[in-house]
């Protein structure tokens, strides 16, 4: 038995306001749109990614990027639906997906190791191990003791005076 699923047909015709339409249009090279909620920021770079396709702009030279990844899976999901194109990297990424695909490549490119990202318990125990060699080391200065934090508790160090 095969399943064929199909992305849910795109919401009807997109009327974008003249703001709108001066972001759809630019051709200009980079362009960054800043604009509160609500305001049809998504929608406007939807339209905005199709209309470079629709000019003739390859998909892989398009990268839009936003802060979190629910904004981005989001996005590449409309634009995904709206221009009906796949590509072998993700038209949209978060910022931080971003710099580490730079910093992944950059290293591949000198033949060093790649990045490794650090889950949350390691970056926990790296800074305790950091503090503790700062408080060791007597680098607090005018501070009567420095304690670094507990490795069950997630608080601060105390310095105290």
């Amino acid at each position: 038995m095969r399943y064929r699923l199909l992305l849910p047909s795109s919401p009807g015709p997109v009327h974008p306001t003249d703001e709108q339409r001066r972001v759809v249009d630019h051709d200009a090279g980079r362009l960054k749109v800043l604009a509160g909620p609500g305001t049809g920021k998504t929608t406007t770079i939807v339209e905005s990614v199709a209309a470079r396709i629709e000019r003739g702009t390859a998909p892989e030279e398009i990268l839009v990027l936003t802060f979190s990844r629910r904004a981005a899976a989001e996005l590449a999901q409309r634009i995904a639906r709206r221009v009906g194109v796949t590509t072998r990297e993700p038209l949209v990424r978060t910022l931080h997906s971003y710099a580490y695909h730079l910093l992944r490549d950059q290293a591949t490119v000198e033949g060093q190791p790649v990045p490794r990202l650090l889950g949350a318990g390691e970056t926990d125990r790296m800074v305790r191990e950091l503090l503790a060699g700062h408080c060791a080391s007597g680098a607090v200065r005018g501070r009567s003791s420095c304690t670094p934090p507990s490795p069950r508790r997630r608080s601060p160090p105390s310095c105290g005076i």
